[in-house]
């Protein structure tokens, strides 16, 4: 395990760090992980792991960069007994998309791989750390369809109502919505529950503008 990731395992909260070396047990190169928000936006994940790993002053060769975005590998796929809503406290875009569990219900996504080298970038990004208060999201594990054995997933701990954001707020969280819209349709996955969402708070800013 290198010292970044270490570190970066330290400043975890104690259950997604139990979570995290548990599933690392039994990988050596990378982890993978079920995405279900704006990391299916090939464009954005890129843009933010550059920024995360920039910010953590990562040194990494050319070959390492390349790790930074989606690979070949990044599939469709769907988690069952789970719902997603736009409901977890985001610092940037105010609210950002999280799961719940919800009998016979289904979440579209991507499965990927984050590699271990840019593991600590990744864990920084989706606001796992621990070090400045309570973290936004805490890692879990779920069995996904046509994946041979459990991923990782993010579940979100600061829930939020979209009746509770600010005029910019609404603004922001419509840029992450349309992203993830965007993400989802250039991985061909399902999305009618983002575009509701997404109708939801058009309506929220026209209001406002009148």
């Amino acid at each position: 395990m290198s010292d970044k990731l270490f570190e970066s395992l330290e400043t975890l909260a104690k259950d997604s760090k139990l979570t995290l070396m548990e599933y690392l047990a039994n990988r050596a190169e990378y982890v993978r992980f079920f995405s279900y928000g704006s990391n299916m936006n090939k464009e954005k994940f890129k843009a933010d792991m550059e920024k995360a790993e920039k910010d953590l002053k990562l040194k990494l060769s050319k070959n390492e960069k390349a790790k930074l975005e989606l690979d070949k590998l990044s599939k469709k796929r769907v988690l069952v007994n789970f719902k997603r809503g736009l409901s977890n406290e985001s610092e940037q875009y105010g609210l950002a998309f999280s799961i719940c569990f919800s009998l016979n219900s289904r979440v579209g996504g991507i499965c990927h791989n984050v590699h271990v080298s840019v593991l600590p970038a990744f864990l920084k990004k989706e606001g796992l750390h621990s070090s400045k208060g309570t973290p936004s999201y805490k890692l879990i594990t779920v069995r996904v369809s046509g994946e041979n054995q459990k991923v990782l997933t993010l579940l979100g701990l600061k829930p939020k109502s979209p009746i509770d954001l600010a005029r910019q707020k609404i603004l922001d969280a419509l840029e992450y919505v349309n992203k993830s819209i965007a993400g989802a349709e250039e991985f061909h996955v399902g999305c009618s529950d983002m575009v509701r969402v997404k109708k939801i708070l058009d309506e929220m800013k026209n209001k406002g503008e009148t």
